[in-house]
């Protein structure tokens, strides 16, 4: 929380991997995709966001919502 008091928000292609993107998972989440926990845990404000984000190209977004 310290090194990212506002979570991580990491662009892949731009962001700085030694700066941007912190390599330790301080906390373990629940959520929709969780089995574990699959209520998410908001937490008391010791919780942040970690942001990830990446471009695609118009075909690959049609691509993956296929899936969905």
């Amino acid at each position: 929380v310290k090194d990212f008091p506002e979570g991580v928000n990491f662009k892949v292609g731009e962001s700085d991997v030694g700066k941007d993107l912190n390599y330790v998972h301080w906390s373990v989440f629940g959520g929709k995709g969780n089995s574990v926990r699959p209520e998410q845990y908001v937490g008391d404000g010791n919780v942040n966001n970690w942001t990830i984000a990446f471009d695609l190209k118009e075909s690959q977004v049609k691509l993956i919502l296929k899936f969905i």
